[in-house]
């Protein structure tokens, strides 16, 4: 017999995982010696530890491996554990390819911020915005809540997220308590889902302009997009839009210092 050292460079496993392999029952010592404790194997083990070795490497849990072993002796007889297994890789794969395509948007989104971040003009500036299609969640609410349509319109949209998230603000005022807001974003493609509305939002001629600091200051930059219609003679049009280029991030907060918002008002055409 071999010793669990001799052992373990022929199975090429572990003494410490020979060790909880027996602790969990799927391969016992075939002596052990009664003053000194130590564990001794035959040849006839090291067939076992391999197929241990292999069903560990395609996922199999112990109390799985303990029942295939225990139950059966030929190949032939263990295929629906192998299907049922495989079943269950698919569906790991699929989540893990789904958290990659999430990663992936999160990395382009941020490299994205920060782009526009380094390009960012802060003058009033007209310019014409695309009609796009772009899936909303409308509220009665305050400005602080827009966090959950985010949350809810992001749920529904996945992977047809084409830009950040954006907010239309119906008062044209202030208000406290009972804003009528709406959250969402702009979707590469048209969306179905409860409590969503995905629509065409009308573009046209827009005054617009780039808000770096905290959502507090914002009123500066409306002060500026005002003063530019007003000395223009340039009638505004409901709702005011903000698209948050770079706010609090997926994971860390940020120094609201460095936040960029765009501000767009559309005005009637000449």
């Amino acid at each position: 017999m071999y010793s669990i050292g001799e052992f373990s460079l022929i199975t090429r496993v572990s003494v410490k995982t020979l060790r909880r392999y027996h602790e969990e029952g799927i391969v016992i010592p075939d002596y052990i010696d009664a003053e000194s404790g130590y564990r001794y194997y035959r040849h006839s083990s090291v067939e076992r530890v391999a197929a241990i070795v292999k069903l560990r490497e395609m996922e199999f849990t112990v109390s799985e491996i303990r029942d295939i072993l225990s139950s059966h002796c030929e190949d032939a007889e263990i295929v629906e554990f192998l299907e049922r297994q495989m079943k269950v890789l698919d569906d790991k794969a699929k989540e893990y390819r789904r958290m990659r395509d999430s990663l992936s948007a999160t990395i382009d989104s941020i490299k994205r911020r920060e782009t526009m971040s380094d390009e960012m003009q802060t003058d009033v500036l007209e310019k014409y915005l695309d009609d796009m299609i772009f899936a909303g969640y409308r509220y009665t609410g305050q400005y602080d809540e827009i966090g959950k349509a985010f949350s809810k319109v992001g749920r529904a949209s996945g992977r047809s997220i084409a830009g950040p998230a954006m907010a239309l603000y119906y008062d044209g005022e202030y208000c406290e308590k009972n804003a009528q807001i709406e959250g969402g974003y702009q979707l590469s493609r048209r969306i179905a889902g409860l409590d969503i509305e995905c629509r065409v939002l009308k573009g046209g001629r827009s005054i617009t302009i780039l808000h770096q600091g905290s959502y507090e200051t914002l009123g500066k930059s409306y002060e500026k997009v005002f003063a530019y219609s007003e000395s223009h003679k340039l009638k505004t049009k409901l709702p005011t839009r903000e698209i948050y280029i770079k706010g609090p991030g997926m994971f860390l907060r940020g120094n609201p210092k460095n936040y960029i918002t765009e501000i767009q008002v559309l005005v009637e055409p000449d």
